[in-house]
């Protein structure tokens, strides 16, 4: 349920090949940056197990001035 709140919560979708990702970052340390927009990580997902590609759920939080 809290995965699903998370995904839920989410306003983008980031699709990546897959890389093996230390275990230290995790969502709840993690935010992306692109193209000046700041996106908090709410799941990173490999989905099936299967090392395929990277699902990275993200929430909008703001644009950068300027």
């Amino acid at each position: 349920t809290t995965y699903n709140t998370k995904i839920q919560e989410s306003t983008h979708l980031f699709v990546c090949d897959y890389v093996e990702i230390d275990s230290s970052i995790t969502s709840e340390n993690s935010r992306m940056i692109v193209n000046g927009r700041k996106y908090d990580v709410k799941v990173i997902d490999n989905p099936m197990g299967l090392n395929k590609h990277l699902e990275i759920y993200l929430k909008f939080t703001g644009g950068q001035n300027g």
